[in-house]
């Protein structure tokens, strides 16, 4: 296609590339015009979508149930110059009782809400489990006790405290009454922290224990 435009009207024209150098009469004004070689102006190109001139839609996207679960949490979504909470991390005022007790829960465990804030948890691997919130050390502590026989002397508590301290990693065991064993842990929190690691830090923390108590306690002192 050769594009050109009539030298006495200004009309724009465009015939077929084998009229090139040919003369021919303007529609617009009659005036005779030569052909030239080639176009003297630039052609726009046709539309490439399979109908001429449409536009086709942009695919509506679904959710992901990452996106869903950042909804759940409370997140924001980024826009303009505003701050955009990381994906999936619970920021530090979002970690209350009633939330870790909810989280817990769709984890598929039994837990609840003590009178002194403290939330209590039954563990896959069959203890109980407390967890407390020290909110000014950012702090969540996690707590198990076991009942020692009343026939376990003070040196065999102590002994196997200190066996237990000797050989097991990540949980510390300590003495606080002379009929209490206790295990606990500390998992911090500043900045915020992901749903996932409360829950899998408390499996981890209760399985743990659980094993160190069957293979330490040899003198059988643990009720």
């Amino acid at each position: 296609m050769i594009a050109f435009d009539c030298s006495k009207c200004g009309k724009k024209l465009r015939v077929g590339e084998e009229f090139a150098g040919k003369t021919s009469q303007c529609p617009s004004c009659g005036e005779q015009v030569q052909v030239p070689d080639h176009s003297t102006e630039e052609l726009t190109p046709p539309p490439t979508s399979p109908q001429e001139g449409i536009v086709p839609e942009r695919p509506v996207k679904t959710p992901s149930r990452r996106a869903a679960l950042r909804s759940l949490l409370g997140e924001e979504s980024s826009d303009g110059g505003r701050r955009r909470r990381r994906h999936g991390v619970l920021p530090e005022a979002g970690v209350t009782p009633a939330r870790l007790q909810r989280f817990f829960k769709s984890a598929f465990m039994k837990a609840e809400v003590d009178e002194d804030g403290d939330v209590k948890v039954k563990s896959d691997a069959g203890i109980t489990v407390w967890i407390s919130i020290e909110a000014e050390r950012k702090l969540l502590k996690y707590v198990a006790t076991y009942g020692f026989k009343e026939d376990a002397t003070e040196v065999d508590r102590l002994q196997l405290v200190n066996t237990l301290n000797d050989n097991v990693i990540l949980v510390r065991f300590s003495v606080p009454r002379d009929d209490v064993l206790m295990a606990d842990y500390y998992l911090y929190y500043e900045e915020g922290i992901v749903p996932y690691q409360i829950v899998n830090t408390l499996r981890h923390f209760a399985n743990i224990t659980v094993k160190a108590i069957r293979e330490y306690d040899s003198e059988d002192l643990i009720e």
